[in-house]
C-alpha cells in the first residue's frame, strides 16, 4: 500500500473514527436526530422477523446510536489500517445512509439554518465517498472483471483446442484416404 493511499484512508476514516466514539460514549444529541429513521427500520425489522427474534431486537435509540457508534469506530480503524477495507467501507457507507433521512429533515425544518445544511452536505459527502471506497480495487481488477476475463480467455483456449483437434481429425482422415488409394492402385 502506498504511502498515500494510507494517509488517505486514515484521513477519511478520522471522521467516522471520532463521530461513532462521539455516539458511542454520549449517544443523546444523535439520539435526538435519528431517533424517526431508527423507530422506522426497527419498526420494520420487527414486522418481518420471527417473534422470538424480533423480541431480543432493542427499542432505545440510544441503545442503536451506541451500537452503530462502535461499529463506525471499528470499521473505520480497520479501513484506515486497510483491513478488509471494501466490506468496511461499505459498512461506513451504511452508517452515513443510516444518517441522510434525518439530515434532510433537518434542513428543510430549518431552512436558514448553516449548520443544518452543513451536516446535511457532510453526511451525503461522506456516503459518497464510502460508496467509493467500497468500490476501490487499488488498480487492480475486482473479481467479477477477473471472473469475465477468465471465462474470455478460457472460451478462446477451448476454441484453438477445437481448431487444433479438427486440423488433427482433417489431416489424419486426409493421411487415410491417402493409404486407402495406394492400396487400391
Amino acid at each position: 500500500m502506498s504511502l498515500l493511499r494510507f494517509t488517505s484512508r486514515a484521513l477519511f476514516s478520522s471522521w467516522f473514527i471520532a463521530e461513532g466514539a462521539r455516539n458511542a460514549v454520549s449517544p443523546h444529541a444523535a439520539a435526538e436526530r435519528l431517533d424517526p429513521t431508527i423507530r422506522k427500520i426497527v419498526g420494520s425489522a420487527k414486522s418481518f422477523l420471527p417473534a422470538e427474534i424480533a423480541e431480543r431486537i432493542p427499542e432505545q435509540t440510544t441503545t442503536w446510536v451506541r451500537i452503530t457508534g462502535a461499529v463506525q469506530v471499528l470499521s473505520g480503524l480497520g479501513y484506515a489500517f486497510g483491513v478488509a477495507r471494501r466490506p468496511n467501507a461499505a459498512v461506513l457507507a451504511a452508517m452515513s445512509a443510516l444518517r441522510l433521512p434525518s439530515e434532510a429533515t433537518g434542513v428543510f425544518r430549518h431552512r436558514d439554518d448553516d449548520a443544518a445544511r452543513t451536516g446535511l452536505t457532510t453526511a451525503t459527502a461522506m456516503f459518497g465517498a464510502a460508496l467509493l471506497a467500497a468500490q476501490d480495487t487499488e488498480g487492480k481488477p475486482g473479481l467479477v472483471w477477473r471472473a469475465r476475463f477468465g471465462v474470455h480467455n478460457a472460451a478462446g483456449r477451448v476454441q484453438d483446442a477445437t481448431h487444433q483437434a479438427v486440423g488433427s481429425v482433417q489431416d489424419a482422415a486426409q493421411n487415410a484416404v491417402d493409404t486407402v488409394q495406394q492400396i487400391a492402385s
